[in-house]
């Protein structure tokens, strides 16, 4: 056989461990590997603990760290560790930490409005923080919502009043993605009363 040959049957080879890599990860091994985040994190509930609830981890748009609420993203998070969250690089074997990712990415229910449970300020944190700013000193690529309801046009041409506003942040705009794939009727509300409220 020649070299070429042996080459090619090689990465042929090497090509195939990559594409079924995680292909037999299981979301059930991965729930029992969440014990050891589930001192820190919640996932049935919203309630915070030491960090964030993950029950909507991948009903999210954005992760804390701003990054979009992708497999990878996610991923690298627990790789590198985030503000107080340590890295987890080394806790895992590779196989249980594509068990760990196959339940991570069951958890991707919308948020929802209960009470109090989720404010209209965390839905924006969560959704809106990335690009747009609450006053003039944190004003960031989308530009800052503060005073929104003051202004007499919207970036569309619209003017400002709560049923444009509300049609604006559900069909999105330019690169702004809307909130109709992320959230519910209610939760949209709490995000809207929550902005109105930015004075």
């Amino acid at each position: 056989m020649t070299a070429i040959m042996r080459f090619l049957l090689a990465a042929a080879g090497g090509f195939c461990l990559i594409a079924t890599a995680g292909f037999g990860a299981d979301a059930a091994k991965g729930k029992e590997l969440f014990r050891g985040c589930a001192g820190c994190h919640s996932y049935q509930r919203d309630a915070r603990k030491a960090g964030p609830s993950l029950r909507t981890l991948f009903g999210k748009v954005t992760l804390r760290n701003g990054a979009r609420a992708t497999e990878e993203n996610v991923r690298d998070l627990i790789l590198e560790g985030f503000n107080r969250m340590p890295s987890y690089r080394y806790q895992f074997r590779a196989e249980e930490f594509e068990d760990l990712i196959a339940f991570l990415k069951t958890l991707n229910a919308r948020p929802g409005v209960d009470g109090n449970t989720v404010a209209g300020k965390d839905l924006f944190v969560a959704y809106c923080g990335r690009c747009h700013g609450t006053d003039a000193a944190n004003a960031k690529a989308g530009g800052s919502l503060q005073g929104l309801f003051q202004r007499e046009k919207l970036v569309n041409g619209k003017p400002v009043n709560d049923g444009n506003v509300l049609a604006l942040m559900e069909d999105g705009h330019d690169e702004m993605t809307g909130t109709t794939n992320w959230l519910d009727t209610a939760a949209t509300k709490a995000l809207l009363g929550y902005v109105k409220s930015l004075l």
